[in-house]
């Protein structure tokens, strides 16, 4: 299989070489390296052809779904490695990735493990390694992560090893999308194919400042979106009834797992702008009334509450650990 890696660009020159050259660095060779350079105003595109990339650039900022479109259209190759100019991969992705395509060709997508991590905090919490997603279900094996989908997003963009023509097939990115295109895609492509992930960690997702992702509120409208959409395509597209009704039950779950998210996070915005999602729930009255009610009874106690948590020394965590989990994972109503 002839494979090409795209990385598109904007305003993140000071990275770009980083991702690059982990490309280069893959014991399983790329057959091209094309940088998308999306209206970028920091000399990216120099960067890139001065790494001896292909550049492709945009004269304005399009967004990453419709530069990542202009990736797939630049090129014939069999496979397309997506890679963001602000992350990069150990050096055997792709050997596994790869592999795992070519020993199943019924699989669209293949993808492997994320190491989060941030060059300017560096004990920020989230710098822990992450597991491999798909670790509670191993995906050695091709497999349909279509509902799994629906309910959370286990593909990270720049871990994502894809099927030129099946990513076309589906319709390729939505470019009206600014956030969550990629998971859009994702689920519209599992609709079609099974995926299979690569065990261990092999993509370095960096977090800064300046990422389009750390906007809360904006990434959950970007999930329900795309849900929505999802929604919109299995109606369309006359899925039996029997699917659409474990669609709906899937949404749902969703709906309710983002909305535990949100209370966890202590920010009452947050869960608003959650709870503003039930329009694309279907069934969402009862779940909607009962969180609502949490938000009224609950929440003039809970952050307090949660601020004296942290006081506490650790033994005593230890020992009320257990409830305070039940508690923190929104069983207590």
């Amino acid at each position: 299989m002839r494979v090409a890696a795209i990385i598109p660009s904007y305003n993140v020159a000071a990275y770009l070489p980083q991702a690059i050259e982990s490309v280069r660095a893959q014991t399983r060779a790329v057959d091209e390296i094309i940088v998308v350079d999306d209206g970028s105003s920091d000399g990216s595109a120099e960067v890139a052809r001065r790494l001896g990339a292909t550049c492709i650039r945009t004269p304005v900022n399009g967004g990453p779904g419709a530069a990542r479109n202009l990736g797939l259209r630049a090129t014939d190759a069999d496979v397309v490695a997506f890679l963001d100019a602000d992350d990069f991969w150990e050096p055997g992705h792709l050997a596994a990735t790869t592999a795992l395509l070519e020993r199943h060709p019924r699989a669209a997508l293949a993808f492997g493990g994320v190491r989060k991590f941030n060059d300017e905090h560096p004990d920020d919490k989230r710098c822990a390694p992450h597991p491999p997603h798909g670790a509670d279900a191993p995906l050695d094996e091709p497999a349909d992560v279509f509902f799994t989908l629906v309910r959370e997003n286990i593909v990270t963009q720049s871990a994502a090893v894809a099927r030129r023509a099946a990513l076309l097939e589906a319709g390729g990115y939505d470019e009206g999308m600014r956030h969550s295109e990629d998971y859009d895609l994702w689920m519209r492509l599992a609709m079609r194919a099974p995926f299979v992930a690569a065990p261990g960690v092999s993509t370095n997702y960096r977090l800064h400042d300046s990422q389009a992702s750390l906007s809360t509120e904006l990434m959950v409208r970007g999930w329900w979106r795309a849900r929505a959409n999802i929604r919109r395509v299995a109606a369309e597209s006359g899925w039996p009834q029997d699917a659409r009704a474990r669609l709906d039950d899937a949404l749902r779950q969703a709906w309710e797992s983002d909305l535990r998210w949100a209370w966890r996070m202590c920010d009452r915005r947050v869960v608003e702008v959650v709870l503003a999602q039930r329009a694309a729930v279907p069934g969402a009255d009862a779940i909607a009334a009962r969180w609502s009610k949490r938000l009224r009874r609950f929440w003039p106690f809970w952050v307090p509450a949660i601020a004296l948590w942290d006081l506490l020394p650790q033994g005593t965590k230890n020992v009320l650990k257990t409830p305070v989990r039940t508690l923190r994972g929104g069983v207590v109503a």
